[in-house]
């Protein structure tokens, strides 16, 4: 949990919220559950505050009003993207959606730590990265924050169906934590016919996201002797490995979100990030199932090593195997014969053994801060709060000869442990509310939310996620620069500043260049660390890496002019017209697969080079369906690449009298993500 520390009064006071009112118990973010008390009566609670008007709404078809919600149990989460402990919260939440369909409104009151945060644009982005579904409200200012009183993230504010507040809970919570109460509110109103059943309308973001080969890859590992990239593709819940020019070979996971070992195509992961690899073998921070996967490139099987695919139930609790669960691990590194792991959920990095798959503690007290010092209590191998090392987030590792280095996102810092002394020292940032985008020495220079890292040489190379740049920091004179990218995200290859990201995420380092996981870019780019050039790396074969059913927007469906054709062999001549600034990817070719149907024979799909495909058509009157795919690249051959898929219907006859044997059809593609 993370305490908001700002000054001055509220602007709205809301006298009996905190005093009078029967509050869920609070609980430290990682302790079990514990019994709740009971609810106060109606007369006895607050009314609501009416939203402040002029804020921007996300995942609704209109802003909502207090009047909406009226007949409808409520429950305010306020979050921050950011925030490891807020991302617990989401699938506990998802849960208690999926069971209260029609009873339950879940509003995520978004109130931004970060500056970047707070733009409703990334508000979107981590909507559709994190498969959110329920209404967000950007709380700009910290509006409706300061209405409540709030103070930490994540916090909760229950609504009764008549709009007055039940009670209020700062800390991580569960499904079953929250599920009694909804249910007695649910019951409550139901007897007396106040509630309101029905979902709201919606317009939900993850429908305008676009189908890309990659969605929002989170990490990237470059292989130079095997000439390979494992790409974490996070959002599809999967990994990608491709040749250093792009070539797609492997795809590891079946892009559905779950905890299942398997072979690669049957495996599923959710939302994982790091990778690590070991001769044939990968380890994979399979992150929101806080679990470390192994993927066996020879075998092509996945199997668990550490982990029960739920986050635990305290912290600092070593163990073994399935019996122990990790805390969203964000990133693992190879040490020796050990693995360490980014542990970003408990603010710690742990140690695993892959042979014996003991995972324990390593450095960190588990306490959310910058503080240097031991990275265990001096003479044991346990944290201890007073006089270990405090760490942020830890989102991102690298190794050096006597270093570990490791990026702290919530305190904008780059940091390392010395192995010699067993140290934690600070390079780069100054606390938990210290951000900003200054080159420097330390103690001016400043970063924002950083989440991976990359050393080569001398330097620390630093994907400084929401500035939206590669940063640089030289070790002998200990100053960070800026490397490449400029002061606005966008997604322009170029030169140094004149290049634009958004988002990265992920760096590794191989044969004189830079691999970044430009993470909202949905895209993998290439920097040349001798030149600081930047471009994008072209996926090719991307059909060997279709996105998973349901990923992205769904399918359009175009209903084409009806047309004639005379039974026998024939040519269907396709033309797709691109959107404006789209031209089809080199390297995968149109392809369109017909439905079955009476009034074709023989092969009903394939790829589409020469625009055109031979049929073979049978006598009759009816409507053919198929699937028209294709893959979308910018003209400038910036950014990433798109898959898009239309649903063609076309009404057809086949008759003898018709004027000829071939099909002209023209299909206008839509731009993606449009």
């Amino acid at each position: 949990m993370c305490e908001l520390r700002r000054g001055g009064r509220p602007r709205t006071v809301v006298g009996r919220l905190w005093a009078g009112l029967a509050l869920l118990l609070l609980a430290a973010p990682q302790s079990p559950a514990q019994d709740l008390p009971a609810v106060a009566g109606a007369a006895d609670r607050v009314e609501a505050p009416e939203f402040p008007s002029g804020l921007e709404w996300l995942n609704v078809a209109a802003p909502l009003r207090l009047a909406d919600l009226r007949g409808k149990v409520v429950l305010l989460d306020f979050w921050t993207s950011c925030c490891i402990n807020c991302l617990h919260i989401l699938p506990e939440l998802a849960k208690l959606e999926a069971k209260y369909a029609d009873e339950l409104v879940v509003v995520g009151v978004h109130s931004a730590k970060f500056t970047a945060e707070g733009q409703t644009a990334n508000i979107a982005q981590a909507i559709r990265r994190y498969e959110i579904a329920h209404p967000v409200l950007n709380d700009l200012g910290f509006q409706v924050w300061q209405q409540y009183r709030v103070r930490a993230w994540p916090t909760f504010v229950l609504l009764g169906p008549d709009s007055r507040v039940v009670g209020t809970q700062a800390g991580e919570l569960t499904f079953e934590d929250l599920d009694p109460l909804i249910a007695a509110q649910v019951q409550q109103a139901s007897a007396a016919g106040t509630l309101r059943r029905g979902p709201l309308p919606r317009r939900l973001e993850r429908d305008r996201a676009p189908r890309s080969v990659l969605l929002y890859p989170g990490k990237v590992l470059a292989d130079a002797p095997g000439r390979r990239l494992f790409i974490a593709d996070s959002t599809h819940h999967r990994y990608l490995v491709t040749d250093l020019d792009g070539r797609v070979q492997t795809v590891i996971g079946s892009g559905a979100p779950g905890f299942d070992d398997g072979d690669f195509a049957t495996a599923t992961f959710r939302q994982p990030q790091g990778v690590a690899l070991v001769g044939a073998t990968l380890y994979l921070a399979d992150t929101a199932n806080h679990a470390l996967r192994v993927a066996d490139l020879t075998a092509r099987r996945v199997t668990t090593l550490v982990g029960t695919g739920r986050k635990p139930t305290s912290s600092n609790r070593s163990g073994r195997g399935r019996q122990v669960a990790l805390h969203s691990p964000w990133e693992v590194l190879p040490s020796g014969a050990q693995l360490l792991v980014a542990n970003a959920g408990s603010h710690q990095l742990w140690l695993v053994d892959p042979r014996t798959a003991e995972a324990r503690p390593w450095a960190g007290s588990g306490r959310e801060d910058l503080r240097d010092g031991p990275r265990l209590s001096p003479g044991s191998d346990q944290p201890d709060p007073v006089r270990t090392a405090a760490l942020a987030q830890p989102s991102g590792l690298a190794s050096a000869p006597g270093r570990v280095y490791f990026v702290d996102s919530e305190t904008s810092s780059l940091r390392y442990v010395d192995l010699a002394r067993g140290t934690v020292q600070t390079l780069v940032g100054r606390g938990l509310f210290d951000f900003g985008a200054i080159d420097g020495p330390y103690p001016q220079a400043l970063m924002q939310h950083p989440l991976g890292l990359a050393v080569v040489g001398d330097s620390v190379f630093v994907a400084d996620t929401f500035n939206s740049r590669i940063r640089r920091f030289h070790l002998p004179s200990g100053q960070l620069n800026t490397f490449a990218g400029g002061s606005l995200p966008g997604d322009s290859d170029g030169l140094g500043a004149a290049a634009r990201f958004d988002g990265p995420a992920g760096l590794s380092a191989a044969a004189g260049r830079l691999y970044v996981a430009d993470t909202n870019n949905h895209a993998i780019r290439v920097v040349d660390l001798a030149t600081a050039a930047v471009s994008t790396l072209l996926l090719r074969e991307p059909e060997r890496a279709r996105p998973p059913q349901g990923a992205g927007r769904p399918p359009q469906t175009v209903v084409l002019p009806p047309a004639t054709v005379r039974p026998g062999a024939g040519r269907l001549r396709l033309r797709a017209r691109r959107p404006a600034g789209f031209q089809p990817s080199p390297c995968a070719p149109l392809r369109v697969s017909f439905a079955e149907s009476p009034l074709l024979s023989g092969a009903r799909s394939g790829p589409l080079p020469a625009d055109e495909l031979l049929l073979t058509f049978v006598a009759g009157q009816g409507r053919l369906a198929a699937e028209l795919d294709v893959y979308l690249c910018r003209s400038s051959g910036h950014g990433a690449c798109f898959f898009e898929s239309l649903r063609l219907e076309l009404p057809l006859t086949v008759a003898a009298s018709a004027p000829g044997h071939d099909l002209s059809l023209t299909v206008d593609l839509p731009p993606p993500g449009g």
